[in-house]
């Protein structure tokens, strides 16, 4: 399919993720800026994650690093689109958030959700911050793997504010080591509505240069 593209329009063709996309965006121009090294958070229908060490992203041997998403939460769980069973994303998805609500609320989008956490409904108030929870739990692991010196959280449910981040900087605090000296800071994004299109574009610019200097 790449190549297909780039025959298509004779230009070098850059494909990636919508995390690692938000995560250059920060690294720029958001939250991440000064920071060289921080773990970025994509929430939304699942769940992503960007490292960046030394200011550079890192991709890992296959270039599947950061997808949190695929990390096992329920060994009895549903089937993930991966083919395992009880990752993180057949928790955190919009049917599975939502339809807690159903028997209340009716028929609810993730726009729903969030604008009803907004409003103050303590249905969408404890479907998120139950959500958070269990995001953190998984980053926290994380974040004992690879100590970062920040947590910037983007996407949907980042949307809803401290609903969401609070109960999800517990999360992460609690399973932390308890003798740290300084707690991992934890920041939502400030441009969860850009960051991914405009790290698209940045990289699809940096590529370009670097493609002009060979």
């Amino acid at each position: 399919m790449i190549s297909s593209f780039k025959i298509a329009f004779d230009c070098p063709i850059l494909i990636d993720n919508d995390a690692n996309s938000a995560a250059i965006a920060e690294s720029r121009q958001g939250a991440g800026q000064g920071c060289s090294n921080f773990l970025y958070i994509q929430t939304g229908d699942g769940t992503g994650s960007a490292l960046v060490v030394n200011g550079s992203l890192y991709r890992g041997s296959l270039g599947l690093a950061g997808e949190i998403g695929h990390q096992q939460v329920d060994p009895l769980g549903d089937i993930c689109s991966c083919g395992n069973r009880g990752c993180l994303n057949t928790v955190i998805n919009e049917e599975r958030l939502t339809s807690v609500l159903q028997v209340t609320h009716g028929s609810m989008s993730y726009a729903d959700l969030i604008q009803g956490c907004i409003d103050g409904d303590p249905g969408c108030r404890r479907v998120i911050s139950d959500a958070a929870i269990r995001i953190g739990t998984v980053v926290a692991s994380s974040c004992i793997a690879v100590d970062p010196g920040k947590i910037i959280v983007g996407g949907l449910l980042s949307k809803s504010g401290d609903i969401f981040i609070e109960p999800f900087r517990e999360s992460i605090q609690r399973l932390l080591f308890p003798s740290a000296v300084t707690p991992i800071e934890v920041i939502a994004s400030p441009i969860p509505e850009k960051n991914v299109p405009l790290g698209a574009a940045l990289s699809a610019i940096e590529n370009s240069k670097l493609e002009l200097a060979k």
